[in-house]
């Protein structure tokens, strides 16, 4: 910080005095900057309590605030743009008339320098040194006579350019008066803690530990010891006045927490009161909070009375369904690998039967069961074929035992006859035996054809036919030989 330097019999000067008082604002601007930095705004004071009606009192105050040295002439001094953190004050009470009821205002705070308490100043007249000038050159007319940094206060329902917000106002409809909890400090105020603050908020490195609190709000004085649980690593254990009283709560004990994935920390456990039930809180893979309400004692028993009477109804309809199950079927019992499973069976109104109904594996299939009546039907059209049956076999008896025996079976020089007819084109009768068809030679003697075959007593080889030539003439023959020869008669 710079000082002037006089000496004695010099004759004084404006700019020693004004220099003076520069270099000690100076110096007070640079140990608020060390403070506070460069740029901070910081306000201090300014309490604001209702006052009569609808009005405020703000108490004395000083604002810090980022600035130059001096921004036009001062006294005869130039001006000097170089950077400096300046103090604006409000040194007395201020009364602030809030507007109206019904809506929210800010109390804010703008710093301003002013050259003011204007005055008629004497000077010297050197003409006749007994004599003072009124105001420079004789002229009468004031001059300022203090530069002041001032911290003016003001209302409304905004914030003006290079003002501050200290407070927010928040007054009801139809409210006559201010009260202190329509009074909040504004948000971005720029009020911090005093060393006093600081000091009592703070807690000294001791170098050892547990450390000692208490003293607080809603708090006793007793020593508290905080560390470490001795057995379980990561747990906080906690004794006051040496009696310990375990350890406290984690959010994190035996969760692996990796990030965002994985366990997540737990931040709170407590009773919500919009759901008179306890609640806990814990932290997202976003690092948001979630709530997750937890069931008390009333939940649990309502549950256990509801599971109770579902159990007791289950029983009831498990015995029910049991007795229903002895009554019923069984749709695989005893069903092969390539079997189907019977899924259904129902009376079907259109036949009136019962229809099973099964799915073969690619659709549905409905098939008809038969009933008595079916299988009466059918017992009484195999009975009624039995007994025609019987009259046809008997029929057949007769008529077997009329016909002519054969052979039943080929025992190698005999074959039974297995066909044998008569054709009405030349009235000859033939049969059939070992896959071999032969004509017969007639049995009652008439004209025509009679017997073929070897003569044994006349022609020996000589092939014969006889002919029926009447009553009268006997059989006639005729003899063919090998050699196509043929002689006939009646003999």
């Amino acid at each position: 910080m710079d000082r002037q330097i006089v000496y004695p019999a010099q004759i004084p000067l404006d700019s020693d005095q004004l220099n003076a008082q520069r270099n000690a604002y100076v110096g007070l601007g640079q140990l608020a900057a060390m403070a506070y930095g460069w740029s901070t705004v910081a306000a201090s004071g300014f309490a604001c309590v209702p006052g009569t009606g609808l009005a405020l009192v703000i108490a004395p105050g000083s604002l810090l605030a980022p600035g130059v040295v001096d921004a036009s002439a001062y006294g005869t001094l130039a001006a000097i743009s170089s950077a400096l953190v300046r103090q604006y004050a409000s040194r007395d009470p201020v009364t602030l008339a809030v507007p109206g009821a019904g809506a929210t205002y800010t109390v804010y705070v703008t710093p301003a320098t002013v050259d003011t308490d204007d005055t008629v100043l004497p000077f010297y007249n050197a003409a006749d040194p007994s004599v003072t000038y009124a105001g420079a050159d004789n002229s009468g007319k004031t001059a300022p006579t203090v530069r002041q940094d001032m911290a003016q206060i003001g209302i409304g329902v905004s914030v003006p350019d290079g003002a501050y917000p200290l407070w927010t106002i928040t007054v009801p409809a139809g409210a006559t008066s201010i009260t202190a909890d329509m009074i909040a400090q504004a948000a971005g105020a720029p009020f911090y803690d005093t060393i006093p603050q600081l000091q009592a908020a703070k807690q000294d490195a001791l170098g050892f530990t547990p450390v000692q609190q208490g003293g607080g709000p809603s708090q006793t004085t007793d020593k508290i010891n905080l560390g470490q649980d001795a057995t379980y690593s990561g747990l906080l254990r906690i004794a006051i006045d040496g009696v310990d009283k375990g350890t406290l709560l984690s959010g994190t004990y035996l969760a692996t927490i990796t990030g965002t994935t994985g366990d997540l920390p737990g931040m709170g456990l407590w009773f919500q009161n919009a759901t008179q039930r306890p609640a806990f809180t814990y932290q997202d893979a976003t690092g948001a909070p979630k709530i997750i309400d937890l069931p008390n004692q009333a939940d649990v028993q309502q549950v256990q009375t509801n599971l109770t009477a579902a159990t007791a109804n289950q029983a009831n309809v498990n015995a029910t369904l049991s007795a229903d199950i002895s009554d019923c079927v069984s749709g695989i019992y005893g069903k092969g690998a390539g079997d189907y499973q019977i899924q259904g069976l129902y009376q079907q109104e259109s036949t009136g039967r019962p229809i099973a109904v099964y799915n073969n594996g690619t659709a549905y299939v409905f098939e008809g069961i038969a009933i008595t009546a079916d299988i009466t039907t059918v017992q009484s059209n195999l009975t009624a074929f039995q007994t025609s049956q019987a009259n046809t076999n008997g029929t057949f008896t007769s008529e077997i035992a009329a016909r002519v025996p054969t052979n039943a079976v080929n025992d190698g020089v005999n074959a039974p006859i297995t066909l044998f007819n008569y054709y009405l084109g030349n009235g000859t009768p033939w049969a059939s035996a070992g896959g071999v068809s032969f004509n017969l030679v007639k049995s009652s003697p008439a004209s025509g054809w009679n017997y073929s075959g070897n003569h044994p007593a006349r022609d020996a080889g000589v092939f014969r036919r006889r002919w029926y030539c009447g009553p009268a003439g006997g059989l006639s023959s005729a003899r063919a030989g090998v050699h196509g020869g043929v002689d006939w008669g009646c003999h």
